[in-house]
């Protein structure tokens, strides 16, 4: 964890199908305790209904622990609250994930002066998340999909990731931030590594500079402020319809 006090390990199986029923196991182990021993149980178990797949700790609060699960669950724990460590859990939909979660990773919001969760699925989603919005929604997200394929000699014409498409989406398995700083931030350029072995390079998204919908509250402002310029209009007049009916 950011203390570097606690050891965290997600327990899950990975040769799985279908909807996961096998529960999975959050593990926690003090490191600095004389009593610390390889063959003794984690001092804390926190069981969840699906396997967990993958953990992040969080950069700088040390209770705060996030894990994905098979199912498509991005899950939220505070290891400070011994009756109720489960603090936040994400949907499962179409807008969500739907498959497992292959990999967590924190990054800074320089905007909100936040930290996001982002959140890599084997559905083709890379989404983000924000703790003060309770996971209730992603607050950013795209599809894995190459613009350009690779030649069959492996040298690449061209790729990126875009969510406007005609081709097939991509499962992924590993994100990171490349940045020139020492704390990756959400306007960092992306790399994602798919199930079939490619690496997607996703340039980090240009906010709208234009004025927001008047009668949208803060955070749907946001939102739309990544939608791309031309097709802003029509997610637009999409959500207002969907809200007036």
């Amino acid at each position: 964890n950011a203390s570097g006090s606690v050891l965290v390990a997600a327990f899950g199986q990975l040769d799985l199908s279908g909807w996961g029923t096998l529960p999975g196991v959050l593990a926690v182990w003090s490191v600095f305790r004389r009593d610390l021993q390889p063959e003794k149980p984690p001092e804390t178990t926190i069981e969840h209904s699906s396997c967990l797949m993958c953990v992040a700790c969080h950069p700088e609060q040390p209770s705060l622990v996030a894990a994905g699960s098979f199912n498509g669950e991005v899950l939220l724990f505070d290891l400070a609250s011994k009756d109720q460590p489960l603090r936040y859990s994400s949907q499962i939909n179409d807008y969500f994930h739907r498959e497992p979660v292959a990999q967590l990773r924190w990054v800074y919001d320089p905007n909100a002066l936040d930290y996001l969760l982002s959140s890599v699925s084997s559905d083709g989603k890379v989404l983000f998340w924000s703790v003060s919005h309770r996971l209730e929604y992603p607050v950013r997200g795209t599809l894995l999909v190459m613009r350009k394929p690779v030649t069959s000699d492996g040298n690449a014409k061209g790729s990126a990731v875009t969510t406007r498409h005609n081709g097939a989406v991509h499962g992924g398995t590993a994100l990171a931030f490349v940045g020139g700083s020492a704390k990756a931030t959400v306007q960092d350029p992306l790399v994602v590594a798919s199930e079939a072995g490619a690496l997607m390079g996703c340039p980090a998204p240009a906010r709208d500079s234009g004025p927001p919908p008047a009668n949208w509250e803060g955070n749907a402002q946001q939102v739309l402020s990544y939608v791309r310029g031309r097709d802003r209009p029509s997610v637009q007049a999409h959500v207002d319809q969907w809200a007036r009916s």
